[in-house]
């Protein structure tokens, strides 16, 4: 095991189940609800149920953040398109200007 998993699990250990499985899924992919559950339960400190991996995965799914395709889940290139703009705007925006940290309240 890696420094960065370790690191990950431990930050992950205490995190909704939809956190983790963006997480996961950025690791492996395609994974189905049974495979997503047993990754989860080793990763979490509190048990999650295969229910709430279910709801969890297919409210992503619904929100366009990962596909589902034959009953396996990946994260969506676009939703990850759209994450790398977003990103790269807010990095433009803090370039052009510092902020003045005297003139805050």
């Amino acid at each position: 095991m890696n420094l960065k998993r370790i690191y990950f699990e431990k930050k992950l250990s205490n995190k909704a189940a939809g956190e983790i499985i963006i997480f996961l899924l950025a690791e492996v992919w395609p994974l189905s609800v049974k495979g997503l559950h047993k990754r989860i339960e080793k990763t979490r400190e509190k048990p999650a149920s295969f229910q709430g991996v279910y709801k969890a995965v297919n409210k992503l799914a619904d929100e366009n953040i990962v596909e589902r395709k034959n009953g396996y889940y990946k994260i969506s290139i676009e939703w990850l398109k759209q994450l790398e703009s977003f990103s790269k705007s807010i990095q433009r925006n803090y370039s052009k200007k510092e902020a003045n940290l005297e003139d805050l309240p």
